[in-house]
C-alpha cells in the first residue's frame, strides 16, 4: 500500500496491481485494483488526473472484455485521453472519443464498458458519465444514507448509455451535482455485484449496496478494506475468477482554496508541459478548455459560483 499526493498535470493508472490511498483538493480516496490469477496486469482499467491549477479531478473506472497485449493498448490510449482533456471542467468531448477509440474493440467482437467522473474542488459539483457500466453509489454523510445512482437514460426508450464503441453516434448522459463534505462515490467493476452467496444467489447492484450499508468504516480505505473482507469470506470473491477493482472518493468539502500559485502557475506549467510534448513528438499534450468559467477561475476564485445541491436520480438501500 502507498500514499500519494496527486501533483499537477498528472495522470495516474492503468491496468495494473494497486492499492494506494490518494490525496487531491477536495478529495481523499482509495484506489484499490487487482488482476485476475495474480496476473500483472488485466482487463480492468483505472486512471485518475488533477489538472494544471488542481481544481479539475477526473476519474474513471473500465472493465475491457478480455486481457493481455490488447487491453494494454486500450490502457495507453486512455492515459492519452485523460491527459489531453486533463485541464476541461466538461467532460462530453473525453466521453465521445473514448466512444470513438472503442469503436475498433467493437470489430473485433469484443466491448467495454466504463464511467467517468469529474469533480470541481471550488464547488464541490461532480458530474458522471456512465456507459453501461455497474453503477455507482453515493453516501451522504448528512444524512447517512447510501444510494445506488440511476442515470436518466436507465429508463429511456432511446439508445443512450450503452458500453464502449457499440454505436459511434450515441448519447452518454452527464448526471451533475454536488457533493458535500464527508459525501462518498464508490466505483467498481462487475466482479463485486457478480459474486455468489453460499446458497448460489448472485449479489448483484442491489445486495452489494446493502452489504456496503452495513458496513463500519472511517475513511475510503477501512471501508474499501471491510467491503472486499467481507465479500470474501461470505461470498466467493477471489482474484482465480476475475479482476477486482475498487475506488472510493471522500469529499473534505466544497469550496477548499486552491493556492494563488498554483493559479498563477498554471498558464506556465502548460506551456511548459506542452512544449516538453512537442520535443518528444508527444500528440497528446494537454489541450485547454477555452470557457469564462474554466480560464476566470483559474485565476480569481470568485468566478467559481457554485450551483444548488441538486442530485441525480437515485434509490437508497
Amino acid at each position: 500500500m502507498s500514499d500519494v499526493q496527486m501533483q499537477c498535470l498528472e495522470v495516474r493508472g492503468g491496468n495494473r496491481t494497486e492499492n494506494t490511498k490518494i490525496e487531491i483538493p477536495g478529495l481523499t480516496g482509495w484506489i484499490y485494483s487487482r488482476p485476475y490469477h495474480g496476473e500483472a496486469a488485466g482487463g480492468d482499467v483505472h486512471f485518475v488526473s488533477s489538472c494544471a491549477t488542481g481544481r479539475i479531478t477526473r476519474w474513471l473506472v473500465a472493465d475491457v472484455c478480455g486481457h493481455g497485449d490488447a487491453v494494454a493498448e486500450v490502457s495507453d490510449e486512455l492515459h492519452d485521453l485523460m491527459r489531453r482533456y486533463v485541464n476541461f471542467i466538461d467532460q462530453s468531448r473525453l466521453v465521445k472519443e473514448m466512444n470513438t477509440e472503442f469503436a475498433d474493440l467493437a470489430q473485433r467482437g469484443d466491448f467495454a464498458t466504463a464511467v467517468v467522473f469529474t469533480y470541481f474542488a471550488p464547488t464541490g459539483e461532480l458530474c458522471i458519465s456512465n456507459a453501461g457500466h455497474p453503477r455507482p453509489f453515493l453516501y451522504r454523510a448528512e444524512q447517512r444514507s447510501w444510494a445506488r445512482l440511476v442515470q436518466r437514460g436507465d429508463n429511456s426508450t432511446t439508445l443512450s448509455n450503452i458500453p464502449l464503441g457499440v454505436v459511434p453516434q450515441v448519447l452518454y448522459d452527464r448526471e451533475e451535482f454536488v457533493l458535500d463534505k464527508g459525501d462518498i462515490i464508490i466505483s467498481y467493476t462487475d466482479s463485486l455485484i457478480e459474486v455468489d452467496d453460499r446458497h448460489g444467489q448472485q449479489l448483484r447492484e442491489a445486495g452489494l449496496l446493502r452489504l456496503i450499508s452495513e458496513l463500519s468504516w472511517d475513511d475510503p480505505m477501512s471501508l474499501g478494506e471491510a467491503l472486499l473482507a467481507r465479500l470474501e469470506s461470505d461470498y466467493d470473491l477471489a482474484e482465480e475468477h476475475d479482476d477486482v477493482t475498487l475506488l472510493i472518493m471522500q469529499s473534505s468539502g466544497p469550496g477548499e482554496p486552491i493556492s494563488l500559485r498554483n493559479r498563477l502557475l498554471a498558464p506556465w506549467r502548460l506551456l511548459e508541459d506542452g512544449i516538453r510534448s512537442r520535443l518528444n513528438g508527444d500528440r497528446t499534450h494537454p489541450e485547454m478548455e477555452w470557457s469564462v468559467r474554466n480560464l476566470g477561475g483559474a485565476l480569481y476564485h470568485p468566478w467559481n459560483f457554485r450551483k444548488p445541491r441538486g442530485g441525480s436520480v437515485s434509490d437508497e438501500a
